[in-house]
């Protein structure tokens, strides 16, 4: 999937920015339950080329 990691940060920003809501405890159990799964899901199968393998290999290590 071209641009895997920026979909998959995008998502968690999302995902952590949402204010409060009445069923706390339920969308916390949706968010780990459904959501993490699904994004470590899309981010295996995304690919890093060009310039941002380059800052990636440099900023990893």
């Amino acid at each position: 999937m071209p641009m895997a990691f920026l979909v998959c940060s995008l998502l968690l920003i999302l995902i952590f920015f949402v204010p409060y809501i009445r069923h706390n405890g339920l969308y916390e159990a949706g968010v780990i339950i459904l959501a993490f799964p699904l994004i470590v899901a899309m981010g295996a199968g995304g690919s890093v080329s060009g310039v941002w393998q380059r800052i990636f290999e440099k900023t990893s290590g």
